[in-house]
């Protein structure tokens, strides 16, 4: 049994979870809240660092050894993987630019583009979301701009229900349980405890650090750098499914 386990290696579970396991390393992981998927911030994560990403799933896939997939097939997965997810990183990044220019509304355009060439050529199902974002969502970008479009109350939305739900979970009554949240929920809103959040959070707040500082000027000067590395790499994915 011992040389059989050894011959057959590891379950195929346990890729998943080294994958996992590494993504993790870059603060991307499955959120209870959101049915153990990964939410909107972590997929942002994953697709910013889709090159160092893709890499090492690669190598965690050559090693598993596994007899149906050679290392050449698993090479030519992982670069349409990480391809894809650069796209969807280029697409996002241009889309969420404030107030757009001209020259960043066509670079939008030409990302959304090659994303769905990517999207249709790998055989990914169009979604209702991947229609509006390959059919309107750039002529909406041209005319009026996305980048301060958001639905962030909406996810509060669903964070306030999810504590609510929590809270008042041993109220087995639906109406009673119902009329307790409403009440706790208008009380929340009133316009003196309001006034009091505000003034607690401005108490709490932290001194802005003294930009004249060298060691925050050279923090500053290496996320810029980093933020330059990023769009040579985005306009690198979009010009190579372009060509």
């Amino acid at each position: 049994m011992e040389q059989y386990r050894d011959e057959r290696g590891k379950p195929e579970a346990s890729i998943i979870v080294e994958i996992e396991q590494l993504l993790e390393k870059f603060d991307a992981s499955r959120a209870a809240y959101h049915g153990g998927d990964f939410n909107g911030v972590a997929c942002r994560r994953i697709v910013g660092n889709a090159n160092e990403i893709c890499q090492r799933v690669m190598e965690i896939l050559v090693r598993q050894n596994c007899e149906n997939c050679d290392e050449k097939t698993i090479k030519e997965i992982v670069d349409q993987l990480e391809q894809t997810l650069g796209l969807l990183d280029a697409a996002f990044a241009y889309l969420s630019i404030m107030y757009p220019t001209d020259d960043e509304k066509k670079k939008a355009r030409d990302a959304v583009d090659a994303l769905s060439k990517q999207w249709r050529d790998i055989g990914l199902s169009i979604s209702l979301k991947a229609h509006v974002m390959e059919v309107h969502v750039c002529d909406f970008h041209d005319k009026c701009g996305v980048g301060d479009k958001e639905e962030s109350f909406i996810e509060q939305g669903h964070q306030i229900g999810l504590k609510e739900n929590r809270r008042y979970c041993g109220l087995k009554n639906f109406i009673k349980r119902t009329e307790s949240a409403l009440k706790a929920r208008s009380v929340s809103t009133h316009s003196l405890v309001m006034q009091q959040k505000i003034e607690v959070l401005h108490a709490s707040k932290r001194t802005k650090k003294d930009d004249t500082n060298p060691t925050l000027k050279r923090v500053k000067k290496d996320e810029k750098k980093k933020e330059i590395e990023k769009q040579v790499k985005r306009e690198a994915y979009v010009s190579k499914r372009n060509k």
